[in-house]
């Protein structure tokens, strides 16, 4: 009986200096999806708000929210995400908000190159036509990327990503090229920032050229919970600024 009450008690201790010992790495809220996967049977719920406007476009704004990405770790390179950008507010030139749903993806990230200073992992997205008109296109759309990070000697975090994204507008099939490059630093007390560059090339000549710069913050409020705030900057008439927040919770 003792030994039980010992073991379970030693257990206890372990577990939460385990717990302690790493805190959450989250996709959010940056452009660029992490190389981090979570171990198995983890499960961390990333949560986030979005307002977009664009000073080129008269009365323009969209919201969006919940920006849900639920992550599973599936081994200890590999998880599965279920993603779904939720409801979304549209509005132009004076006109009456639109509402609607976007659709939902399935996403898997796995772990190419694991290292100290340096990490490589493949990421890839099936969307399905789940939503409504005009947040769904209506279509089977996929991204398929590698996002990559370095760690310098001095602690530095150079991180990016290269992407390919497949999806229908207009009832056409578009592919683009979607590649972002950032810094990101640590702080004390569990402040965290980055800064990144991000844009959206067409393959198609006709089709409009995106690229923004974005910027956040992330506190950890907990090893388990991460708030974060972030704002971005279109570059040109095409490109949309936005303000966010969010939270990532690990169960």
């Amino acid at each position: 009986m003792l030994r039980d009450i010992f073991l379970i008690v030693a257990f206890g201790l372990l577990h939460e200096l385990f717990a302690q010992s790493s805190a959450i790495v989250s996709n959010r809220p940056s452009f660029t999806t992490g190389t981090y996967t979570l171990k198995p049977a983890e499960v961390v719920l990333e949560l986030g708000y979005q307002y977009a406007f664009n000073n080129h476009t008269p009365d323009y704004a969209k919201q969006t929210a919940p920006l849900m990405d639920l992550r599973f770790g599936l081994s200890s390179k590999m998880e599965m995400d279920l993603l779904w950008s939720g409801r979304q507010s549209y509005k132009m030139d004076g006109q009456e908000a639109q509402t609607s749903f976007s659709d939902l993806a399935i996403g898997s990230k796995y772990r190419l190159i694991e290292h100290k200073a340096y990490n490589l992992s493949l990421l890839a997205i099936l969307s399905l036509p789940t939503g409504s008109a005009p947040a769904t296109s209506d279509h089977i759309d996929a991204t398929a990327g590698l996002s990559w990070d370095y760690t310098s000697a001095s602690g530095l975090l150079v991180f990016g990503i290269v992407q390919t994204a497949s999806s229908v507008n207009n009832d056409k099939r578009v592919y683009n090229v979607q590649p972002a490059v950032g810094l990101a630093f640590t702080h004390a007390h569990g402040w965290g920032s980055f800064v990144e560059y991000f844009s959206d090339i067409p393959l198609r000549s006709d089709a409009n050229f995106k690229h923004a710069i974005d910027a956040g913050v992330t506190y950890l409020i907990s090893n388990d919970l991460q708030w974060d705030i972030n704002a971005a900057l279109g570059l040109n008439e095409k490109s949309e600024n936005y303000v966010g927040t969010g939270l990532a919770y690990r169960f």
